[in-house]
């Protein structure tokens, strides 16, 4: 029969497989690395092989982007998979049809060492995910 001095015991050393440890100063809150579910960007291209996932990503970075809670920040997002990065920055209010909101960006995507250079414009509806319904590659000298 086993002693309650070392059920007791064996409990106490247990409790320490479920403490839970915040990792929130540890993670960059600037990279978008995926884990939430977001539509990809089908409507236009960002640029040409990007997978599901790189799409995926990028969807999510432009909605951080847009939000107005980034104030302007640019928001990075990265595939390590694909090793394709990028980023997109808001750019202002856009003209929008009745009953959607448009935003300007301007966004960089890297991959294989290339860079592209764009700005585009976004629009939603309200609780409904952004979709690109405009994009250009940006002149250099542009800001």
């Amino acid at each position: 029969m086993v002693s309650l001095p070392i059920i007791a015991f064996s409990a106490f050393m247990l409790v320490g497989c479920s403490v839970s440890i915040p990792m929130s100063p540890l993670i960059d809150r600037e990279t978008i690395t995926g884990s939430l579910p977001v539509k990809t960007i089908d409507s236009l291209p960002l640029a040409p092989g990007l997978d599901n996932d790189d799409k995926r990503l990028s969807a999510s970075a432009l909605a951080a982007a847009l939000d107005p809670s980034a104030n302007g920040r640019t928001i990075d997002w990265a595939n390590p998979r694909t090793n394709i990065k990028g980023s997109f920055k808001a750019a202002g209010k856009a003209p929008a049809p009745k009953g959607r909101k448009c935003m300007r960006f301007d966004a960089e995507i890297t991959q294989v060492q290339v860079t592209r250079t764009l700005t585009g414009r976004a629009c939603n509806t309200e609780g409904k995910d952004w979709t690109i319904v405009e994009i250009e590659k940006r002149e250099s000298g542009a800001s």
